[in-house]
């Protein structure tokens, strides 16, 4: 009669790793979020991560729109430069369930920024 085999070791799970560049929303090296990605289900508190860095920088700021919305709002803005690092931490629950746009804008010391912003679709589900 054959013995029972033994059963498999417990494994841990990966550390996760950096998330790569072609799949972060980077329209410049300056302007990227990494983190969360296209289309990313998301709840609760989370860390939005990436670069937000320019030459003559002053500022970066989010503004969110749902998708049925054509129109942006003001979300967060932050005095310092970030380079891959995390850029804001955003409370899903401050919103209704549904599809947001969320962009990254960094404003140099004259107020002007750049055409090309980053700018990932996610879906919230509180």
């Amino acid at each position: 009669m054959p013995s029972a085999a033994a059963p498999a070791p417990a494994q841990r799970a990966a550390p996760p790793s950096p998330i790569p560049v072609s799949t972060a929303v980077c329209p410049r090296q300056e302007a990227c979020i990494a983190y969360p990605q296209q289309n990313d289900r998301l709840s609760g508190v989370v860390a939005f991560q990436g670069t937000a860095t320019r030459d003559r920088f002053l500022y970066y700021k989010f503004e969110f729109r749902p998708e049925t919305n054509p129109d942006y709002t003001y979300l967060v803005r932050f005095e310092a430069p970030v380079t891959n690092g995390v850029l804001m931490d955003w409370d899903t629950r401050t919103v209704p369930p549904g599809v947001y746009w969320l962009t990254l804008i960094i404003v140099d010391n004259t107020g002007n920024y750049w055409p090309e912003f980053a700018e990932v679709r996610v879906v919230v589900q509180n």
